[in-house]
């Protein structure tokens, strides 16, 4: 059976941790800055195709190479890449030679695997410069509606020159104050090349499945069993 690595198991406790609440209460507006108008749009659905460089979030990654496209997202390993398709909540891990399937999503996959719902935000007039690039800081409040309705208080670093696309996101439960950031640097909005999703079918469980069978070893001939030699008869 395979064993999941330590850092996916302490990343989907806090996982746990972090969604399983009430939804508090939005924070007051702040009179220096313009407050736009709740909108249902969620600030992460815009962002269907693209490649990054991972640091932070949930599994605390670093220099995690990511890719997505639509529904499905790509994490590169040292030893392994995994897949994790966000509408099946169900996961590929691959190996040179073998693969497996499992029932959850890779921690990376968030903020873009929820369905958010903007209640509120707000935009700075101040920018901030992150990974080179020109950023509008946006204070948002998202409310989540799966697992549980969850409320969210994110502070996005939006690039200008990558159609907004979040930068640094700043995460905060105002709940139960569980904080955490997520950075993103390397951005490309390209699509991803479409063979990097590719996994075979034969991939149906969460034992690792090898992808070739293994070459049958020639069978060696046993040698032939002597007859006992006749005893000499002796002289009368």
């Amino acid at each position: 059976m395979i064993r999941y690595p330590l850092n996916l198991t302490l990343s989907v406790v806090l996982l746990a941790l972090l969604t399983m609440s009430i939804p508090a209460q939005i924070q007051e507006k702040q009179p220096d800055k313009a407050v736009a108008a709740p909108s249902a749009e969620s600030p992460f659905a815009a962002y269907q195709q693209f490649s990054a460089t991972l640091n932070g979030g949930f599994g605390r990654d670093t220099n995690r190479k990511i890719y997505r496209s639509g529904k499905l997202m790509r994490f590169d390993f040292a030893d392994h890449y995994r897949i994790s398709d966000l509408e099946a909540k169900t996961s590929w891990l691959m190996y040179p030679t073998k693969c497996s399937k499992y029932p959850m999503l890779d921690p990376g996959v968030f903020p873009f695997s929820r369905k958010f719902h903007l209640e509120q935000s707000s935009t700075s007039d101040s920018k901030e410069t992150v990974d080179g690039h020109s950023c509008k800081i946006e204070d948002t409040v998202l409310i989540s509606e799966d697992p549980v309705p969850t409320t969210f208080k994110m502070k996005l670093y939006r690039a200008e020159d990558l159609s907004g696309f979040p930068l640094r996101i700043d995460v905060e439960n105002p709940l139960n104050h569980a904080k955490f950031s997520i950075h993103y640097s390397g951005v490309s909005l390209e699509p991803p090349d479409p063979k990097l999703f590719e996994r075979p079918a034969k991939c149906n469980g969460p034992v690792l499945t090898p992808l070739t069978q293994p070459k049958s070893k020639p069978k060696t001939a046993k040698p032939a069993v002597k007859a006992p030699p006749k005893p000499t008869p002796k002289p009368e």
